[in-house]
This record gives structure tokens, sequence and C-alpha cells, in this order.
């Protein structure tokens, strides 16, 4: 893997627990 697909990947890695986070803040 490239190092900018692993940036991409660990950034999408952040905003889905950032939207886990706020699902669960919600419910």
């Amino acid at each position: 893997m490239t190092p900018l697909k692993i940036a991409v990947l660990d950034d999408w890695q952040n905003v889905a627990s950032g939207v886990v986070d706020w699902s669960a803040i919600d419910s």
C-alpha cells in the first residue's frame, strides 16, 4: 500500500469512529 492510501484509510477510520460516537450519543 502507498503512504497516501494508508493516510486515506486512517482518515476514513477517524471519520467512521466519529460517526459511531455521535450515533451512540444521539441514541
